[in-house]
């Protein structure tokens, strides 16, 4: 919405929808691009302190967001400042039952994630919210709920470029097409690290290529990696990839067919997986690591939660590559020196 409301303006949605699918096409072509021309190298300048500042500025915005989800309390804006403002001055106005269904939710997850880790229990929280609140119609309380979902359909087709100005794109693709890599390789690296699995940048570039082609060919919008699903489906068991093909097929068969069933689903149990997510995300040994480290490297990790809770994920990406390059030019500047000799004795 950032890049293509000053070119396309709001007007016209139809306008709109094709400008945004050109764009996920042309994010694609050049991730794609850079998968094969093996520039995954790059990243290598997103350094440990600013993947574990990430991360808890994501959680952050995460926890934020849900504010509203889980008290009931109208919260506007799409910083942290703002949802947290917006939030604290409407505070008086709490509906305790929808916190009650939050709260429960989470330490349901909570309590089956210590107890028993190898059971879904995001899966198992979110029934069991469901079928409480169909059973005993707490919407009369003021719970709210998903609602139906509408069949809009699904088609494929190349979006025509009649009237796009494909020009105006390029620059904005480049942007999007780094920060999207840049997202996607933070949050690979941190599950990775703790499966004790590496990643390979280069493959992350063309699956990321691959994909927004695909949602430019289904007038969709570009795209990239989400830490609050990928927390969340780490809690749900996912081992694999197999995983995002099963949630393919699940999601589908509910769009298509079974738009009824998640009807009932309350937004606050929503809520409360979202926080859990988010809580799945902070990395404190991570912190106190950099501390015993080094400091400036808890600083610069500090400074990334900032820019990420402060201005999104968007600018934050782009302000802790800057944070990373300045940081290797101060060390560069003041390269460690030592003597070296044979000591007497």
């Amino acid at each position: 919405a950032a890049v293509l409301l000053p070119i396309v303006g709001g007007d016209d949605p139809v306008r709109y929808a094709v400008y945004a699918a050109v764009l996920a096409i042309l994010v694609g072509i050049l991730c794609l691009g850079a998968g094969f021309l093996r520039l995954g190298y790059l990243a290598s300048l997103l350094s440990k302190p600013v993947l574990v500042g990430y991360l808890l500025g994501i959680a952050i915005a995460m926890i934020a967001g849900q504010l509203g989800r889980i008290s009931g309390v109208s919260v506007s804006g799409d910083s942290v400042v703002d949802q947290v403002r917006t939030f604290a001055s409407g505070i008086a106005q709490v509906h305790w039952p929808t916190v009650m269904v939050a709260t429960a939710v989470l330490l349901c997850v909570v309590a089956v994630d210590v107890a028993m880790p190898r059971i879904p229990g995001p899966l198992i929280a979110v029934v069991v919210a469901t079928v409480v609140v169909s059973v005993w119609s707490l919407t009369r309380y003021g719970i709210d709920v998903v609602g139906p979902i509408r069949d809009a359909g699904l088609s494929v087709a190349v979006p025509t470029l009649s009237g796009v100005r494909v020009q105006e794109l390029l620059l904005p693709a480049v942007g999007i097409a780094v920060v999207a890599f840049s997202d996607n390789i933070l949050t690979a690296r941190a599950f990775a690290s703790r499966a004790g699995e590496t990643v390979d940048a280069n493959a992350e570039l063309r699956a990321l290529g691959v994909s927004n082609i695909a949602v430019g060919l289904l007038r969709g919008f570009p795209v990239s990696s989400s830490g609050s699903r990928t927390a969340l489906a780490a809690a749900a068991g996912a081992r694999t990839q197999m995983y995002s093909v099963v949630t393919l097929v699940v999601v589908l068969a509910v769009v298509l067919f079974g738009g009824g069933l998640v009807a009932n689903v309350p937004i606050a149990a929503l809520g409360g997986l979202i926080i859990y997510a988010a809580m799945k995300l902070i990395d404190l040994p991570g912190f106190r690591a950099l501390a015993r480290f080094r400091r400036s490297e808890l600083v610069l990790a500090l400074l990334t939660t900032l820019a990420v809770a402060v201005f999104g994920v968007l600018y934050g990406v782009l302000v802790a590559i800057g944070l990373t390059v300045l940081d290797l030019l101060r060390r560069l500047s003041h390269a460690h020196d030592s003597v070296l000799g044979l000591v007497p004795g």
